[in-house]
């Protein structure tokens, strides 16, 4: 006959596992994430530093007034937000010069003048630990209420 090794699992107690994660409700969730990235993102601007840890290219207007980069007015720091959707989450900025001062790229009058990039929105290694614990955090106080 020979040897042979047989694994069965059973279904049911991963269904109903499965189940009780299908009812979980993420909103508060993802309201209390919205809340940790855009704090996060208005202290890269205090910081001077990109989503990655890598300093802000210092602006030529910033070196002038001896100022900081993107906060002459913190118009755009200010500007960052988080809705809670039916399916999950969104961050960002409605201002329009957001996305040129993310990307970088050439802008004004006949995109004569070369924006640096220095990207604030963006997900690091420590913003994805928290943000994996405030999901654990949830998970566990629902499914603890669920019992």
């Amino acid at each position: 006959m020979g040897l042979r090794l047989e694994y069965q699992h059973d279904l049911n107690d991963l269904e109903r596992i499965f189940g009780r994660l299908s009812r979980l409700n993420f909103a508060k969730a993802d309201d209390e994430i919205g809340g940790y990235m855009v704090s996060e993102i208005v202290g890269r601007f205090e910081e001077q530093k990109t989503w990655e840890g890598d300093d802000f290219v210092r602006s030529q207007t910033a070196i002038e007034r001896k100022g900081q980069t993107l906060i002459e007015h913190g118009h755009l720091r200010d500007s960052y937000t988080w809705q809670v959707t039916t399916r999950g989450l969104a961050i960002g900025s409605d201002l329009d010069y957001a996305a040129i001062h993310h990307f970088g790229g050439q802008a004004g009058r006949g995109l004569k003048s070369t924006i640096t990039s220095n990207p604030v929105l963006g997900v690091n290694e420590q913003d994805a630990d928290e943000i994996g614990a405030i999901l654990m955090a949830h998970v566990q106080e629902q499914l603890g209420a669920q019992q």
